[in-house]
């Protein structure tokens, strides 16, 4: 983006940097997932605090990296007073949904992530009756770029389809998404 490789871009999270332009789009949903066998395979609860003695599959926290790190399923249970929780660090999304799979561990992804793995039952959901967790998704642009007729056009379907809708319930919580600074928010579902 910054080197006029691409005029506009679409990434998980606002960039701080001056030279861009991030415009909330949407958000998408996060889920518990486990092995299918876990014994709360498909199955509801009401609190995260039921899972704080689970070992969570998460991504090391590295500068510049867009996926949901150790942090932020650290900062959900923090948030709720439920202290630190069991962890290992996989680098890759590939592995640890293998290591899901394999009963190693939970962990908190996307459902794009997770989209073929849920359609083929090798990976299960646990629904979380007090977790609303999602991953924002924003349009990128260099700031003072030019952006050609074509472009325009493109970010004005862009934000015609996805944002300032009304914010669609989810399948599995029926629970609504916070919008934030006004901006009302679709989910990815």
């Amino acid at each position: 983006m910054r080197r006029g490789e691409a005029t506009i871009g679409l990434r998980y999270n606002t960039d701080r940097s001056g030279d861009l332009t991030c415009e909330l789009v949407l958000s998408e949903a996060l889920q518990v997932v486990c092995a299918p066998d876990h014994p709360l395979a498909g199955k509801r609860v009401t609190r995260l605090a039921e899972l704080s003695g689970e070992r969570w599959i998460a991504f090391p926290a590295t500068r510049g990296r867009r996926e949901i790190a150790a942090a932020h399923v650290f900062a959900l249970f923090l948030t709720q007073g439920l202290g630190e929780v069991e962890w290992t660090a996989v680098d890759s999304l590939t592995a640890q949904k293998r290591l899901v799979e394999a009963g190693f561990g939970v962990a908190l992804l996307a459902r794009s992530h997770m989209a073929e793995e849920l359609r083929t039952a090798s990976l299960a959901t646990i629904v979380v009756g007090d977790l609303a967790a999602d991953q924002d998704i924003v349009l990128v642009t260099r700031r003072g770029g030019f952006l050609s007729a074509a472009a325009e056009r493109l970010l004005e379907t862009i934000r015609r389809n996805y944002a300032g809708r009304d914010v669609p319930t989810t399948r599995d919580t029926g629970r609504r998404s916070p919008a934030r600074k006004g901006i009302a928010r679709r989910r990815l579902a």
